[in-house]
């Protein structure tokens, strides 16, 4: 390849024709432009072959870049999918659902015939602060989700920025146009030439080998003329070549700082791409714990309207027991007393059978016939029970207050 020098070129650097009076010198100076030019050329086509192999293989480490910004394009991606389907649900409506049907057990006072829980609330049951607990993690995992989406999105951007800077050097590495058919072309033309300068420069040897006369001179002239505008075309090929040859040392420049640039930064992505999957399973992690969360609140407020409802029922329970109660006691009392009406009626009928007809039976002819009669007793004669017997709860209150918790539920759904 073309080294830099000091002043910037490379190689042997551009060779200049200067013109000389005396024509073997120029003839010397071309043969030395041509072979100069000809020693370029080899360089080139050398250089055409590297920086072709090269460029093959910066495509191959451009294509690691590329790929692994795709792997992160799909890693972040799908954390913005969790983030939609967990961050997009917003959390104040699980806790707002929560505080009213806490508001209402705070206000639904225990009844004052329940032993033992005067001056209580429904609410002195609830696990107040578990639920607090679980709320106050909700705010902390979605605030933690909420900054590795952040960092995500910043990670993702500089990788963006770091794949676009690596296409721009790639596009700025394509070989030059000029190709091996078209410097041989510029050769031939050059050694053309050359044969030209050389055939006119024997003619000029053999005219100054003659006599001068003006004609002689006119011809000279005329030689030398030919000769310079060679001298001029080769120049000029050698400029064009050397323009070629720089052309070449800057494309494997630029090659050089993009195998550097490559060099520095897919082990960087790499290292992003590790971070970014960690940060993918994390956040899963948290999402998962998130939704968890937000299922048992809502669980535990639709539980808790169900505790409100069922402590309503309750009451309406303890009362349809106590009248039951009094009505089964009622059917005892009544069934007692037919019972007794009955052995009472028939020890009277035995009685009188006794008086009139039994005094004239011998005892041992039926001994049966004198028993007693058998008396029947309805057990347990009085029911007892441990349910409240003085309740102050207003059924209605109880229903009004399950009806405002409908409502509500309706209205946040």
């Amino acid at each position: 390849f073309f080294a830099p020098t000091r002043g910037g070129e490379r190689g042997d650097g551009p060779v200049t024709m200067e013109f000389s009076d005396k024509p073997e010198e120029s003839l010397s100076k071309s043969k030395h432009l041509g072979h100069a030019t000809a020693r370029k050329v080899e360089q080139i086509k050398k250089a055409r072959g590297k920086l072709h192999i090269i460029q093959q293989e910066l495509e191959k480490q451009f294509l690691v870049a590329a790929t692994l910004q795709k792997t992160m394009r799909e890693c972040h991606q799908h954390i913005k999918t969790i983030s939609e389907g967990v961050l997009g649900i917003p959390s104040i409506p699980h806790f707002r659902e929560l505080q009213e049907i806490f508001q209402i057990l705070q206000e639904q006072e225990l009844d004052a015939g329940l032993v033992g829980q005067k001056g209580r609330t429904l609410y002195d049951f609830v696990d107040a602060q578990s639920v607090q607990a679980l709320q106050g993690q909700t705010v902390s995992e979605t605030a933690a989700m909420r900054e590795i989406l952040k960092e995500a999105d910043s990670s993702m951007a500089q990788v963006n920025r770091c794949i676009d800077n690596l296409s721009v050097l790639r596009k700025a590495i394509n070989l030059p146009e000029t190709n091996p058919s078209m410097l041989e072309e510029k050769m031939e033309l050059q050694r053309g030439f050359l044969k030209d300068i050389e055939h006119h420069y024997k003619e000029l040897s053999e005219i100054e080998s003659k006599s001068s006369t003006r004609l002689a001179e006119d011809r000279k002239k005329h030689v030398l003329g030919l000769i310079r505008r060679y001298e001029n075309l080769i120049a000029s090929v050698a400029q064009g070549i050397e323009s070629s040859a720089v052309e070449h040392g800057e494309s494997y420049e630029r090659a050089l700082d993009f195998f550097t640039s490559l060099e520095r930064d897919v082990p960087r992505l790499q290292s992003e791409l590790s971070v970014l999957q960690t940060k993918k399973r994390v956040f899963e992690e948290k999402a998962n714990t998130v939704q968890g969360i937000l299922q048992e609140l809502k669980n535990l407020a639709a539980w808790y309207r169900q505790f409100h409802k069922a402590y309503g029922e309750m009451l309406k329970e303890i009362k349809r027991r106590h009248v039951q109660m009094e009505e089964h006691q009622h059917k005892i009392s009544v069934f007692q007393t037919e019972l007794d009406k009955v052995v009472q009626e028939e020890s009277l009928r035995r009685e009188q059978f006794s008086k009139t007809f039994g005094r004239y039976l011998p005892p041992g002819l039926c001994p049966a016939l004198f028993e007693p009669v058998t008396s029947c007793r309805v057990l347990p004669p009085s029911l007892t029970t441990d349910l409240p017997r003085t309740l102050v709860f207003d059924e209605g209150v109880a229903e009004k207050k399950s009806e405002k918790v409908q409502d509500k539920n309706t209205k946040s759904t």
